[in-house]
């Protein structure tokens, strides 16, 4: 099960829960510090999905479309990532929304999303000016 959005009554005590995950996942360059997450959580520019036994997931909605602006499974594995996402793609469908977008910079997302329905749509690069 997918939950609405994690309340901003709720955002501490599931931030708590999501925070070591986020501390890992932002190793990866151009990924999200977790307090720039909690910040975005607070002020409600973004939301916090809890996938029943399995991950989460923390968007930006526009309308018609959800970006995911970080995804990950408890496990760590990626049939995991890949349950989650099915099971948000169908959260999402219901809201009436018709499309998902995400940007990644782990090598593991392209094999993965190809797998869960994703196509590419575009390409980002970057040059670090020092």
């Amino acid at each position: 099960m997918v939950t609405d959005p994690v309340s901003s009554s709720d955002i501490d005590h599931a931030f708590e829960l999501i925070e070591p995950y986020l501390a890992r996942l932002t190793s990866w360059e151009g990924t999200l510090e977790p307090l720039e997450i909690y910040r975005m959580l607070e002020n409600g520019s973004a939301t916090l999905h809890l996938i029943t036994g399995v991950g989460f997931m923390v968007c930006q909605w526009t309308p018609g479309v959800c970006h995911v602006l970080i995804a990950a499974a408890y496990n760590l594995k990626v049939d995991s990532l890949a349950k989650s996402v099915d099971l948000f793609s169908e959260y999402v469908r219901k809201t009436g929304t018709q499309k998902i977008t995400f940007t990644s910079p782990r090598p593991a997302w392209s094999r993965l999303s190809t797998e869960c329905g994703f196509k590419v749509e575009s390409v980002n690069y970057s040059k670090v000016l020092l």
